[in-house]
């Protein structure tokens, strides 16, 4: 006979527990020093499969490149705040809130399949949607681009993106509306496909966070 605490042990919520984050998210949210904030919306740990860690690493060699090639007298100002911010983001990796997570057996194949047969979803996007439909329904995917977007919507997984997590933290009063709105034009200077328009509108609800949704 099963006990009543076995029997409350084995419901399972629909509430997402565990946030999985793609690189695009990552790399706007510590872009802009403005991991904290993360952390106080999603909780830790934060989970980043090794994919998007590696994709991220990749783009921040990649600014340090352009700064070193570029005269002092040339460097933009939020580039330069961009790459520290970045560098000061490396140890969030070794401490909270992130913690990097590998894929093998199921979760590889399945990762492997989702890069080769969904057309639009990259490496770390479909490493990330792998570690949500292996690991069940309490497992959420933070990402921005439409595919995989509506590839999670269709698989049943809690889908957030990186202008879902700020309005929340406005609307939640984590972040003023103000400094909500110079971090989300921060994030728009280096998010290609960025979404348009001021945060207010989004905020208010006056303007879809996805649109044809």
């Amino acid at each position: 006979m099963t006990s009543d605490n076995s029997a409350q042990e084995d419901v399972i919520t629909d509430e997402p527990q565990h946030w999985v984050l793609d690189t695009r998210p990552l790399l706007n949210f510590t872009a802009t020093g403005s991991v904290r904030l993360l952390q106080i919306l999603l909780g830790t740990p934060i989970w980043v499969p090794a994919e998007v860690h590696r994709e991220w690493k990749q783009t921040v060699t990649a600014a340090e490149g352009r700064l070193r090639s570029t005269p002092i007298s040339r460097h933009h100002p939020t580039d330069v705040r961009m790459l520290a911010a970045f560098q000061n983001s490396t140890h969030c990796f070794d401490e909270d809130p992130f913690c990097v997570v590998h894929l093998y057996g199921v979760e590889r194949d399945l990762a492997i399949e989702l890069e080769q047969d969904q057309q639009g979803i990259h490496p770390g996007e479909a490493a990330a949607l792998a570690v949500c439909i292996c690991r069940g329904r309490t497992w959420a995917v933070v990402l921005d681009d439409r595919p995989a977007r509506a590839f999670a919507l269709q698989q049943g997984i809690h889908t957030f993106g990186t202008l879902d997590l700020i309005v929340r933290g406005v609307r939640e009063g984590h972040l003023a509306l103000d400094a909500g709105e110079v971090l989300f034009r921060e994030m728009q200077y280096s998010w290609p496909r960025a979404p348009h328009g001021r945060l207010a509108e989004y905020v208010a609800g006056g303007r879809p966070i996805w649109n044809g949704e």
